[in-house]
């Protein structure tokens, strides 16, 4: 029990240098993958409400979540850009 200590670092926001807001949503579903399709919509308009012109980190599951949640994001972008374009 006396080994090295470890653990998640949460530091205030008052000592960041940099702003940090967070938004926690949670979906319900027993299965994986379905949930995981079910999040990527309201994520991208949840960027677009909170961070339309700023960067943004989200974080995922897993590597392989990494590259559906990518391209579903692009997808959205580009259909989002095709209709405000038109």
């Amino acid at each position: 029990m006396h080994g090295q200590m470890q653990g998640l670092f949460n530091f205030k926001p008052s000592v960041r240098p940099v702003p940090l807001e967070c938004h926690i949503q949670g979906y319900p579903g027993k299965f994986y993958c379905p949930r995981m399709a079910t999040m990527n919509k309201p994520a991208y308009a949840a960027i677009q409400t909170h961070s339309p012109l700023k960067p943004v980190l989200v974080f995922v599951s897993s590597r392989r979540q990494v590259g559906c949640y990518i391209l579903h994001t692009i997808k959205a972008f580009c259909t989002l850009s095709r209709h405000v374009a038109l």
